[in-house]
């Protein structure tokens, strides 16, 4: 019997991690690679895994087509899935006079007004985790309202093509959502408030809503107010007053097995993938420990599966969850978007200078100024 170790960075460190691991010649026989373009100078370190993974027989077309990278093959092998919005109090959002969640702008601008006259606060914001929130969990709402989830506009903006930022309807709406309701009611001194810091007030009940943050909280909020779990409610961000047109951020989280000089460790890392993907064992602990909804669709739902993992579940269904087109974005952008996105919610760039650079960082893009 062999050993397993695994190393669980934060998220904002990880890419630098695998390359000092790839460096050390010490890469993981597993990795998480994930769906789009964010990660892919990995894609030549990783393996195919249409042969020798039981679980890619047990795909859809969709799961392998996102999964598939060109020339390299079909190298991300999706585990569960998270969606992300805002969490809701349920007993505070009765007890303001609610009995639905926001559906729409207007409906979030009124539910903060009747909180903040009842002395709540309404939500918490980590602005201090750029990458977390405001370009990732929260900045490409934009896109994602978008008939086709934003696909087709942001090629045309990696392309460098001038898409009319200041007259896009959807950024409009995100915009108007930042000014007229997350900047105008988040807590004081916001723009330094790490994520553990919102997310503790919100375990504790000290405000009503958690922005920007998802069903992935089940572990948290089981360690750290456990009855929370019987009154919090997934939902959307709807920062369209159409409500039909709102949808759910949806992160795949994935693994991909890395080359590797021994054929056998490769297939061992492989049946590995395989049984944390598609075993009984694994959904078991997917779904009820770390209340997350697994993405082998022919998988048993659990009937102890979270309620904010079911509200993601439905949202799908419905058809209103979308992959975050975050991982469609080059990395190679990522530190200048957040610098972008930081500067405009603290007020230091109007909306219109905001906008130019959101335009030129991927004109820059096109241009091959950033590699």
């Amino acid at each position: 019997m062999g050993e397993i170790t695994a190393t669980f960075p934060s998220s904002d460190k990880y890419d630098d991690l695998l390359i000092s691991a790839l460096s050390a010649g010490e890469l993981p026989n597993i990795i998480n690679l994930g769906y789009g373009i964010r990660r892919q100078d990995w894609w030549q370190y990783c393996e195919d895994l249409s042969t020798g993974c039981e679980a890619y027989n047990m795909l859809t077309a969709d799961q392998i087509a996102n999964g598939t990278n060109g020339d390299y093959g079909m190298l991300v092998m999706p585990v569960y899935m998270e969606g992300t919005g805002i969490l809701y109090n349920t007993r505070i959002l009765e007890e303001a006079g609610w009995d639905h969640t926001p559906q729409t702008r207007d409906e979030l601008l009124q539910y903060c007004k009747d909180l903040d006259a009842k002395g709540i606060q309404p939500f918490m914001l980590p602005w201090a985790e750029v990458y977390l929130n405001l370009f990732n969990n929260v900045g490409n709402y934009w896109l994602l309202n978008k008939p086709d989830g934003g696909k087709e506009t942001l090629a045309k903006l990696m392309a460098g093509e001038d898409v009319d930022l200041a007259n896009d309807p959807e950024m409009t709406e995100l915009l108007d959502t930042y000014e007229q309701i997350l900047i105008p009611y988040a807590q004081e001194g916001a723009v330094s408030a790490d994520k553990w810091t919102c997310r503790n007030a919100f375990f504790a009940e000290e405000c009503a809503m958690l922005v920007g943050e998802g069903s992935y909280e089940t572990p948290n909020i089981q360690n750290a107010n456990p009855a929370l779990l019987d009154y919090v409610k997934q939902d959307i961000l709807p920062v369209s007053n159409d409500a039909a047109k709102n949808k759910m951020a949806i992160a795949t989280i994935s693994a991909s097995v890395t080359k590797n000089d021994d054929p056998n460790k490769v297939a061992c890392a492989k049946d590995f993938l395989s049984y944390i993907v598609s075993s009984d064992a694994a959904r078991i602990w997917h779904q009820e420990t770390m209340g997350s909804p697994t993405s082998i669709q022919g998988l048993e739902v659990s009937e102890a599966l979270p309620s904010i993992a079911k509200d993601v579940i439905d949202m799908c269904a419905a058809g209103r969850g979308v992959e975050n087109i975050f991982v469609y974005m080059p990395s190679s952008i990522y530190t200048d978007m957040q610098e972008n996105w930081a500067k405009y919610v603290a007020g230091a760039q109007t909306r219109e200078q905001f906008l130019e650079r959101y335009q030129q960082i991927f004109k820059d893009y096109s241009e091959g100024i950033y590699g």
